[in-house]
């Protein structure tokens, strides 16, 4: 089915959106190998993790939640800070709150707490990474963070293009499930009238890695 011991698709969107395609068709020996290399390979140390490494280290967590490998709420969050580095405390209570209710945090739900969080290292990146990985789920909580955005106060410049680099990805996902349709049109109404003279982007919006 695949090269027993490359990970490479962990960096391509594309192929990763193959191998999870695949996961149903695997066998348990299949699946419990592909786990155990994914787990040696999920970056836990600060000083590894970078926007390069970032992407690919989500895409791990991922596919070993679909693989099944749900850790329990103390043992998932665990590993989530592990990952996270010297970007863990930005999460606190987001953590906190799954402790108190005892539930599991998944990938998405960490990923739709990054995009808010305005001093976290790889916001831009989670933004990619929503609209890569929750599909049409996305386009609500993205609609949320544009609306919330205050040009006056804030440098969204780089938001803003980042967001606007993603839109093909979610009118395809909003093709295929039109349940957020009219607020995937909100959503572009919302960027369109955002006031942005002024500002500078420094983002480079990079949707293949």
């Amino acid at each position: 089915m695949m090269d027993s011991q490359s990970l490479d698709f962990l960096e391509d969107r594309f192929r990763f959106n193959a191998i999870l395609s695949k996961i149903e068709a695997m066998d348990d020996l299949e699946k419990a190998n592909l786990l155990q290399r994914l787990e040696s390979r999920l970056v836990v140390s600060s000083s590894w993790v970078t926007s390069v490494l970032f992407k690919p280290g989500i895409r791990n967590l991922l596919l070993q939640e679909k693989l099944g490998e749900r850790l329990g709420t103390t043992n998932q969050i665990k590993q989530m800070e592990q990952f996270l580095g010297d970007q863990d405390y930005q999460f606190k209570f987001f953590f906190q709150r799954a402790i108190s209710h005892g539930t599991i945090p998944t990938v998405i739900d960490l990923l739709k707490q990054a995009i808010n969080l305005p001093r976290f290292r790889f916001r831009e990146e989670a933004i990619d990474l929503l609209a890569e990985l929750a599909g049409v789920e996305a386009v609500p909580f993205l609609f949320n963070l544009v609306s919330g955005l205050d040009p006056r106060r804030d440098r969204i410049a780089c938001i803003v293009t980042r967001i606007e680099g993603v839109l093909d990805i979610l009118a395809e996902h909003v093709d295929a499930e039109p349940r957020f349709g009219d607020t995937f049109k909100r959503l572009r109404l919302a960027l369109a009238t955002l006031d942005l003279s002024g500002q500078v982007s420094t983002s480079t919006f990079e949707m293949d890695d």
